[in-house]
């Protein structure tokens, strides 16, 4: 059965739009253009002069030019040729937040042009204030300040669309396996959470002094070549080898691959020392329910 849709975050009611609207973050092209960015990007802002300066700085090592402008570019061009092939025929306008072309000039040249409504892509994919509701903001400024606007609807935000994790989850594991972690554990989803406090700052072997607790949830799997013993299954979540189980390295605890169903439990952390009493790795091949300490 499908999941319920919200209606706050999906709306499936049929519109004509007469343009596709690309909205992104903008970026200089040139040494002269940083400043002028930066005025824009921290208006309104409590900077100093001084912190300023040394934002401006960085870009010196790249010639004055932020990558952004390019890529988003290169995004439009893909994006008519898809829409040439595949349609539908819309005109694509482009508007940045902070570097020409700005949103009020975009806005502007749609309404010259006719446009009444468009559909708009924020190429910002998370939901954050930054990454979000300022280019809601942003876009109602925009249209706000032009005669004859056009009505824009924006494009849901990717970050929780599946299309968008499956190929962050590919691309995530590609790069894990070019600096030599290979994929010790895969599954169709799963997720891992880690709750712990500790003194000092989160460096060194701080996980090593923390207390608190860790979950960890995989369905429909397979664990790279497991001892079907699973005598050294408590090793997995070795708190010296966490950071690796962040990334789903199993390599060193097994030795014949093991399909599952379900591979989930808790621990708790306290002092050094991971303990828990309801580990468990259910599937057709094998059952394995783990308790005692790791550390």
């Amino acid at each position: 059965m499908s999941e319920p849709i919200d209606p706050l975050l999906h709306d499936d009611e049929a519109r004509d739009y007469d343009a596709l609207l690309i909205v992104s973050f903008g970026g200089p092209e040139g040494p002269d253009d940083v400043m002028p960015f930066l005025d824009n990007v921290l208006r309104g802002l409590p900077v100093r002069p001084q912190t300023k300066a040394r934002i401006a700085a960085r870009y010196d090592a790249f010639g004055g030019v932020s990558p952004i402008n390019a890529r988003t570019r290169e995004f439009i061009a893909a994006l008519q040729t898809e829409l040439a092939t595949h349609g539908p025929a819309l005109p694509i306008y482009w508007g940045n937040r902070n570097w020409r072309p700005l949103l009020p000039d975009t806005f502007e040249q749609m309404a010259r042009d006719g446009v009444e409504r468009a559909i708009a892509f924020v190429t910002s994919t998370f939901s954050s204030y930054s990454g979000c509701r300022r280019y809601r903001e942003d876009l109602h400024a925009a249209s706000s300040a032009v005669d004859g606007a056009p009505t824009v609807d924006r494009v849901r935000l990717g970050f929780n669309h599946p299309g968008f994790i499956e190929a962050s989850v590919d691309r995530v594991a590609a790069a894990l396996e070019q600096l030599g972690y290979a994929r010790g554990i895969s599954g169709d989803r799963g997720q891992m959470t880690l709750s712990a406090s500790w003194d000092g700052p989160p460096s060194g072997d701080f996980l090593a002094r923390s207390n608190g607790t860790v979950g960890l949830e995989v369905e429909l799997g397979e664990v790279a070549a497991l001892d079907p013993g699973g005598g050294r299954m408590l090793g997995v979540l070795s708190l010296a080898r966490l950071p690796r189980r962040l990334a789903l390295d199993f390599r060193e605890v097994t030795e014949e691959g093991l399909p599952f169903d379900r591979l989930a439990g808790d621990f708790s952390l306290r002092e050094g020392q991971a303990y828990t009493c309801n580990m468990g790795l259910q599937g057709a091949v094998a059952g394995l329910a783990l308790f005692g300490r790791t550390g």
